[in-house]
C-alpha cells in the first residue's frame, strides 16, 4: 500500500511489523508487570481443616493427602508436611483467588486451585492421576 499524505505505509494486515511488533512487546511488558501486582497480603494468616477424596469423581485407589493447614504470608501460599517436606506453593490475589502448587512425596507437582472468602473460608481442589481432592479451611 502506498502511502498518501504523510501517512505511515501499511501492510495488508494494517500495520507495519515495527509499529505491530513494538504494541506487542508494550503490551507483554505491562501485562507482565500488572500480574505481578494482582498477588495481595488480604488473606495473609494460617489456615486448618480437612481435605477429604471427592469420591464421586476419583479412582477407587485414591488416598488421602496429608494436608491439614497452609499458611499466607505476603500473598504467598505454603505448607509443610510432617516431616517439613514443602506440599503447597503458590500466591494469592487480592480477589481470594489462589493458585498454586501441590507438590506430592515422590516428586510429582499437580495444580492446586481454589477460592479465600472474605470470611476466612478457604476451599480448593487438587486434581491428580484420576483422584481428586476437596480442600477445606478456615482461618486460624
Amino acid at each position: 500500500m502506498a502511502a498518501k499524505n504523510g501517512d505511515v505505509s501499511m501492510s495488508r494486515k494494517g500495520c507495519n511489523w515495527l509499529i505491530c511488533g513494538g504494541l506487542s512487546a508494550v503490551a507483554v511488558l505491562l501485562a507482565g508487570s500488572a500480574s505481578a501486582s494482582f498477588i495481595s497480603y488480604r488473606f495473609d494468616g494460617d489456615y486448618a481443616g480437612v481435605t477429604s477424596v471427592a469420591q464421586d469423581i476419583s479412582n477407587e485407589t485414591c488416598s488421602a493427602l496429608p494436608l491439614q493447614q497452609l499458611s499466607i504470608k505476603n500473598g504467598i501460599l505454603r505448607s509443610f508436611d510432617a516431616a517439613g517436606y514443602q506440599t503447597v506453593k503458590g500466591f494469592i490475589t487480592g480477589d481470594g483467588f489462589f493458585s498454586s502448587d501441590y507438590i506430592r512425596r515422590d516428586g510429582r507437582v499437580t495444580l492446586f486451585e481454589g477460592f479465600v472468602d472474605a470470611n476466612g473460608r478457604l476451599t480448593g481442589g487438587i486434581f491428580d492421576n484420576g483422584c481428586a481432592w476437596l480442600v477445606e479451611m478456615v482461618e486460624d
